[in-house]
C-alpha cells in the first residue's frame, strides 16, 4: 500500500473499537499523500451502513480528485 500508484482513501468510522480513529491516525502516517475521510463521531464498524449519505459522499469526494488518464 504505501508503494502503489492506485489511488486509495480510508473512509472512517471514528467509533469503531477496531478500525476506527486510531487507524485513521496511523493510515494518514504511513502512507504516503493519503486521503482519510472521518465521518461523524458516532459512526462504527459498518460506515456504510451507518451513515450510507455520507459515505458516498467521502468516496464520491474521493473519486473527483483522481486525474483522468488520457489514452494516446
Amino acid at each position: 500500500m504505501q508503494n502503489t500508484s492506485i489511488p486509495m482513501c480510508y473512509i472512517c468510522g471514528p467509533y469503531d473499537p477496531n478500525s476506527g480513529i486510531y487507524m485513521a491516525r496511523r493510515y494518514d502516517e504511513l502512507i504516503p499523500n493519503s486521503s482519510v475521510f472521518l465521518l461523524d463521531k458516532y459512526i462504527g464498524h459498518w460506515p456504510q451502513l451507518e451513515d450510507q449519505e455520507n459515505m458516498l459522499k467521502a468516496y464520491y469526494e474521493f473519486l473527483s480528485k483522481i486525474p483522468e488518464k488520457k489514452i494516446a
